[in-house]
């Protein structure tokens, strides 16, 4: 048990063990790790913890039972887990200063907040699977958004080896559908003759527009013993770099007799490459894998993953970019769970009636919301000399006005908010307005792309 009040907020915490660590009394925390077992917030009248960082690890889990904790920054490994009892709540204070950070719905508990700050963005994975209870984006942007990418072209560029200077040996680099499961059309099940027509076809030359469905180019056609269908090296059994790339094999890999250079981008291998129709499902990640080889050497190091709806140029997007990779050990997969994706794709957005809260300057974005975010709880600040934009929104027809900053008589004139590919409905008469907690006599309407009060009666609703 940690039950340190006099604990401020310079002390760094690391959970290990399988056993549970419970918290108590113990406010001010810089870094919270939870490498293994589990960390229980219990309660301890009212205690609020502050948390510079949370990280939690593969597998670990958070059980926050009857208090409030404020993280500044959250790092959840996807098998990881925060839960939420007896009124408990995480208010996530999503500070991304210059670059976008990304928070998993999944992963947030019941009646939690965010609280979005820094002039970057922060993207919210999934929205539709948390039940946050307040939205206050301070700074910068904060996006509603699906993981993944329904695009069929694809790019992948090795820069270096694990250990620059090796030739590069090429195992598995296969893509993932959000269910964890194969969607390249690669090998599937583990067993395969050396002339199965499931592998990729291999056409050298071919420009990204002209590959069929598994289809591969590469940039390189320099293999250690040419263009072979096997050659064993004593137990060492190799495959021309199509099998290796869309296999999932345990032992094979396509041995290159060159290294190549992060510095020189002459020496780098490209695989550009087609796969099948998605079906309706969406590459939400990716993974590497060593083989017999020393992970340490000669396997990937340091890659970019691009992706286009056509393969013409122009339309290509970096997803994602690594250095500094390798494997734990030899023929693992680099990582327990596959490299993500960005999350561009169309969601179902908030849960209805989480309270929002966009202050000047900063943007609330649910343009990728399906069918436009509904908005029935928001809270404005009218001394603001600024405006907040929201987009993609739709104000339901009944909902609550939360106004603050306004002294003497009831609040009336345009709301500080800016409303971007919206709709803000030609009735709002079921909205209710609060100054400060108490009820007053105003009516909320539309006004073009903004919303104003007026004062309260009967409303006049023209169709």
């Amino acid at each position: 048990m940690l039950n340190a009040p006099n604990v401020h907020g310079l002390v760094n915490v690391e959970k290990v063990g399988s056993g549970m660590l419970s918290v108590t009394n113990t406010p001010t925390l810089a870094v919270l790790t939870v490498t293994d077992g589990t960390v229980r917030f219990a309660p301890s009248d009212g205690l609020v913890v502050n948390l510079s960082a949370l990280t939690v690890a593969a597998g670990a889990k958070v059980v926050i039972d009857g208090v409030t904790v404020h993280a500044s920054a959250l790092a959840l490994d996807p098998s990881a887990s925060i839960s939420a009892l007896n009124g408990g709540r995480l208010a996530f204070v999503a500070n991304a200063a210059t670059a976008r950070t990304f928070v998993e719905g999944g992963q947030i508990p019941s009646d939690s907040s965010i609280e979005k700050t820094g002039a970057g963005t922060t993207i919210v994975v999934e929205p539709s699977r948390t039940e946050l209870k307040d939205v206050h984006v301070r700074g910068g942007v904060l996006v509603l958004a699906a993981r993944g990418t329904t695009n069929e072209f694809w790019r992948v560029t090795i820069k270096e080896t694990a250990v620059a200077g090796v030739n590069l040996n090429l195992g598995p680099f296969r893509l993932y559908d959000a269910d964890g499961t194969y969607c390249d059309g690669g090998i599937m099940d583990g067993s395969f003759a050396w002339s199965d027509e499931r592998f990729y076809a291999k056409v050298d030359g071919a420009s990204a527009t002209a590959l069929s469905p598994k289809q591969v180019t590469f940039s390189s056609v320099d293999f250690m013993e040419g263009d072979y269908n096997q050659v064993k090296h004593g137990n060492d059994a190799q495959m021309p770099p199509q099998k290796a790339m869309f296999s999932d094999s345990s032992t094979c890999s396509c041995a290159f007799n060159f290294a190549p250079v992060i510095s020189d981008s002459s020496t780098w291998l490209v695989a550009t490459y087609r796969i099948p129709a998605l079906g309706g499902k969406t590459v939400a990640g990716y993974n590497v894998k060593s083989q017999w080889d020393d992970p340490t050497r000669k396997f990937p190091g340091a890659w970019t993953v691009e992706s286009s709806p056509s393969g013409a140029d122009g339309t290509w997007e970096v997803l994602d970019e690594q250095v500094g990779q390798k494997a734990a050990n030899g023929n693992r997969w680099y990582r327990s769970s596959p490299y993500r994706m960005p999350a561009d794709m169309p969601t179902a957005g908030l849960p209805a009636g989480a309270n929002v809260r966009v202050d000047a300057g900063a943007t609330l974005d649910c343009s990728r919301v399906e069918g436009l975010q509904e908005i029935s709880c928001l809270t404005v600040d009218m001394s603001s000399t600024g405006v907040g934009t929201l987009k993609g929104v739709r104000l339901a027809k009944t909902g609550t006005l939360h106004v603050t900053g306004v002294t003497g008589k009831a609040p009336k004139g345009l709301l500080p908010l800016a409303f971007v590919d919206s709709v803000l409905g030609d009735d709002l008469s079921g909205w209710t307005v609060f100054r400060d907690g108490v009820r007053v006599n105003r009516r909320l309407i539309g006004r073009g792309d903004a919303l104003e009060l007026v004062a309260g009666g009967f409303a006049v609703i023209l169709r």
